[in-house]
Formats: structure tokens, sequence, C-alpha cells
């Protein structure tokens, strides 16, 4: 999903270099300025251009994803989320898969015991995280359904 008011990749490395400064940027990616700087260049305005290092990581995860690498795809953006304190959710709302709000609270639990036993049995992260997405998922088809009932009894 594109977003129009999207910042391009360049425009995020010069807002980068506008916060952490360009020795800043250098000592992360190990990189020189000037290869920095082509980073940040506007493509449409002509002149020395080079993909940022950020949308290299962009098209490692859409592959991943294209292939069904989704949970490393997924574990990826997790890691580089969670630091600045974030957590990342699907864009679409979750489909429910029951015809009834009774019946899709049900299937929450199931994922959530599986979480609990993941957790007590001291799991590895990673699965921790992905019986977690499958929870918030699941519980998200509920909260989805009630929502579109809802809205049909108002009509």
């Amino acid at each position: 999903m594109v977003n129009q008011h999207t910042i391009p990749d360049w425009g995020l490395m010069g807002d980068a270099k506008a916060i952490l400064g360009i020795h800043g940027l250098e000592r992360i990616f190990q990189i020189g300025h000037k290869q920095l700087y082509k980073q940040m260049r506007n493509p449409d305005l002509g002149g020395e251009h080079a993909r940022p290092v950020i949308d290299r990581v962009r098209v490692l995860i859409r592959e991943l994803e294209e292939v069904g690498g989704c949970d490393t795809a997924h574990a990826i953006l997790q890691f580089m989320s969670l630091p600045a304190g974030y957590t990342c959710v699907p864009v679409t709302q979750a489909e429910p898969t029951c015809t009834s709000v009774e019946a899709e609270c049900l299937e929450d639990y199931p994922t959530l015991v599986q979480l609990h036993e993941a957790i007590t049995n001291g799991q590895d992260m990673r699965a921790v995280q992905t019986l977690l997405d499958k929870h918030v998922d699941e519980v998200r088809q509920s909260v989805t359904l009630y929502e579109q009932q809802g809205d049909r009894e108002k009509t």
C-alpha cells in the first residue's frame, strides 16, 4: 500500500542527516559523505543519485514477502521498530472467519493459550512474537466483526 503522503527514501535520508548530522550517518552506515549525499538527492532533479540504503532493506522485505518469507520479513520490521518503541501490525483490517461475534471471540482463546504456553515454556522470543501477532490478529477479527455488525444495525 503506497500512500501519496509517504516521504520518499531520499527525503527520509535527508531528514536523518538533519537530525544526526552527516558524521552520524557515516558512522552508522560505514560509507562516506559523498555516497550519503547521493542517496539524499532527488532523482527527479537530475545529477548523480544513488539508491538509499534504507530502500535496500525495503526491497529485502518485499522480496521475502513475495516468496513466502512473511515471518522473517515481519521479524525484520519488528527488529527495526522496537528500539524506537514501536511495533508493526498489518495495514489492512483483519478479515473475520466467523459469522457471529460470539464464535469469533471464541476463536481468540486458542491463540492466547498458545502464546501463554510459549512464554511459560521459555520459547525463543521470535516464536513468542509470532504467536503474539497471531493472537492480536484473532482479536482484531473479533473487533472487526463487532464493528461491521454494529454498522449494519445503525443502517
